[in-house]
């Protein structure tokens, strides 16, 4: 008897596993609910983050782990939109400005 091929699921299930993954990880308690949502191209967008005092440093401003942390999470949903995997890590983050 041959195994079955291993079948690749539809952009709409990769989403809704990825999206589950994302809400249940206990890191996502430090910052307010929000939504992430992406393509299958890998266009990702970040919606409803609300910046609270408990996000800001001591001069005021939103602190460069939420901005790193969203923009962590841009990069890993971007990324697994186009790879249909589980898993992928960052190894580094450049930004220019």
């Amino acid at each position: 008897m041959q195994a079955l091929p291993p079948t690749t699921p539809t952009h709409a299930q990769h989403s809704d596993t990825l999206t589950q993954m994302y809400a249940a990880a206990p890191i996502n308690g430090l910052i307010n609910k929000h939504i992430i949502r992406f393509d299958d191209k890998g266009y990702t967008r970040i919606e409803g983050f609300v910046v609270e005092t408990k996000h800001l440093h001591t001069a005021g401003l939103l602190h460069s782990t939420c901005y790193f942390k969203l923009l962590d999470y841009a990069a890993f949903f971007a990324a697994l939109a186009r790879a249909r995997i589980l898993f992928v890590m960052t190894s580094a983050l450049t930004l220019f400005s």
